[in-house]
C-alpha cells in the first residue's frame, strides 16, 4: 500500500452564507460567517486521509494563528506535516468564500503558498508505490520538478489543473492522471477565454479525448451532479452523478481528487477509484465547509451500499 503525497496549498477559508450570491456592485446581507480549513492541497490531503490512506502534506504556512490552526487540523486528521514549512513574516493563505443556493464564489490571497520552492521538497523521498498529487495553487515550476522526480522512481502523478489555466507541454509530460472540471477542461485545451456548453456531453467527451491524446495520459472530467467522464488510451469510461441536497459545493472537486488518489495508492483500479470519488464528492456537498466536509471511508461504503 503506497502513500499519498500532496504538494500544494494550505489556506484558511472564511465563509459567508446567504440566500443567494451578490451581483457585481451589489451589497446583500448574509446569514452566517464561518472559519474552515481549506486550500486545494490541504482539502485533498484530508479527503485522502479520511480514506485511511498514509498521507504526507508538502507546503508552506505562515507563523501566524491561521497557520497554527491549519497544522493542528491536519495533524488531527492524521496527515503527516513534517514537510510543511512555517515561514516568518509571511501570512498563511486566505480564501474568501461566498455561498448562496449551493453555489459559491471564491477569492484567494495565496500568502505562504507562493513560497513553496524546490527546497520545500528536497527532503521528500518518493517510492514506486506512491501517488503524488498537486494543483495550481502553488508555483507550477516546482510541481513540474516534483512530478519528474516522482516518475523517475515509478510513482504515479495526479494533477488537478485548478484554478483553470492552459496546460503546458512540460506538465503534460510529467502527469499520469489529469483531473479537471468542465471549465478547466476547456481552458486546459484552448486557453483562458475558452467556453464550454455544460449540457453538451458529447462535446465534453470529445475534449476529454483530445486532451488525453495530446499528452498520452488519463484525463478525468468531473461534471458535478452529472458525474464524470474519463479517457485513457482511447478508452472511454463514464458515470452519472448522485442526487443529493447540495448545501455547499466548496471543495467537491478536491474531495474527488483526494479520494481517487487514496484508492489508487491502496491498490484499487482506476475505475473503482473514480466510482468511489464520484460518490464522495456528492456526499461532500451535503455539508458546509471544504476540508471539514470530506466524507470518511465508512460513510462512502454505507452510501454506495444504499445507492
Amino acid at each position: 500500500m503506497g502513500r499519498v503525497i500532496v504538494v500544494g496549498s494550505i489556506t484558511q477559508d472564511i465563509v459567508t452564507i446567504g440566500d443567494r450570491l451578490p451581483g457585481v456592485g451589489e451589497t446583500i446581507f448574509g446569514d452566517s460567517l464561518g472559519y474552515f480549513p481549506g486550500g486545494k492541497g490541504s482539502n485533498q490531503a484530508i479527503a485522502a486521509a479520511r480514506q485511511e490512506a498514509d498521507v504526507m502534506m508538502v507546503g508552506c504556512v505562515g507563523d501566524d494563528t491561521n497557520g497554527i490552526n491549519m497544522l493542528d487540523f491536519l495533524r488531527s486528521e492524521s496527515v503527516n506535516v513534517d514537510q510543511v514549512n512555517v515561514l516568518d513574516d509571511v501570512p498563511t493563505g486566505i480564501a474568501l468564500i461566498f455561498v448562496g443556493r449551493g453555489e459559491n464564489m471564491i477569492m484567494v490571497v495565496p500568502g505562504a503558498n507562493d513560497n513553496v520552492t524546490d527546497a520545500a521538497v528536497d527532503n521528500v523521498v518518493f517510492e514506486s508505490d506512491d501517488v503524488v498529487v498537486a494543483q495550481y495553487e502553488t508555483p507550477l515550476s516546482v510541481t513540474a520538478k516534483v512530478f519528474a522526480k516522482a516518475q523517475k522512481v515509478g510513482a504515479r502523478t495526479v494533477l488537478n489543473a485548478a484554478p483553470a489555466q492552459p496546460l503546458t507541454d512540460e506538465m503534460q509530460d510529467v502527469t499520469d492522471v489529469l483531473i479537471v472540471n468542465e471549465v478547466e477542461l476547456a481552458q486546459s485545451l484552448y486557453g483562458a477565454d475558452a467556453k464550454v456548453e455544460t449540457e453538451d456531453k458529447q462535446r465534453i467527451i470529445d475534449m476529454t479525448r483530445d486532451l488525453s491524446n495530446a499528452g498520452n495520459n488519463q484525463v478525468i472530467a468531473t461534471l458535478g451532479p452529472k458525474g464524470f467522464v474519463s479517457v485513457v488510451d482511447e478508452k472511454l469510461s463514464e458515470a452519472s452523478g448522485h442526487s443529493v441536497e447540495a448545501i455547499d459545493s466548496t471543495g467537491a472537486g478536491d474531495c474527488y481528487v483526494g479520494v481517487f488518489a487514496a484508492n489508487l495508492a491502496a491498490g484499487g483500479s482506476s475505475i473503482e477509484a473514480m466510482r468511489r470519488a464520484n460518490a464522495a464528492a456528492a456526499l461532500s456537498v451535503t455539508k458546509q465547509g471544504a476540508g471539514s466536509s470530506m466524507p470518511t471511508k465508512t460513510e462512502i461504503d454505507e452510501y454506495l451500499t444504499k445507492s
